[in-house]
């Protein structure tokens, strides 16, 4: 029975089978739009805009774009959070999982990379690479 490979992850594995029909969707969906506002409205984006700033001025769209950052700055704010939570110190759990690993403690390797608070602790891929028995890695 052969081993599975795991291999890196890389844009070119982006191209898959359902990409290219996500990117047909997509550029229908581009179309579709234009043509629904353009064509089947008769209106030009720029020129609703303009008359509708002439219409109601354009202090809502300072507004807008104040809401918009103060909303950019929540955001980025959170993930800091997010991520300051799950983070974990390398060097230590490196040398731990090495030394475990070296006195072929598998399951105990295994089990300490899975109770880490970090995101990575869920990862499948780390069981099968913990497994005894000879294994091809690839480069």
């Amino acid at each position: 029975m052969s081993e599975p490979q795991y291999s890196r992850w890389s844009p070119a594995r982006l191209n898959t089978s359902s990409s290219p029909l996500l990117a047909t969707y997509l550029v229908a969906l581009v179309i579709g739009i234009w043509l629904l506002i353009h064509v089947v409205f008769q209106l030009r984006l720029t020129q609703l805009l303009s008359h509708a700033i002439a219409a109601t001025g354009a202090e809502w769209i300072m507004y807008l774009l104040i809401g918009l950052s103060v909303l950019s700055v929540g955001v980025t704010i959170e993930r800091w959070l997010f991520y300051r939570k799950h983070a974990v110190e390398a060097e230590p759990l490196k040398r731990q999982l090495q030394e475990l690993l070296r006195n072929q403690q598998a399951d105990d390797a295994l089990s300490l990379a899975q109770s880490l608070p970090a995101m990575e602790a869920g990862c499948r891929g780390l069981s099968p690479m913990l497994e005894p028995g000879p294994r091809r890695h690839a480069t």
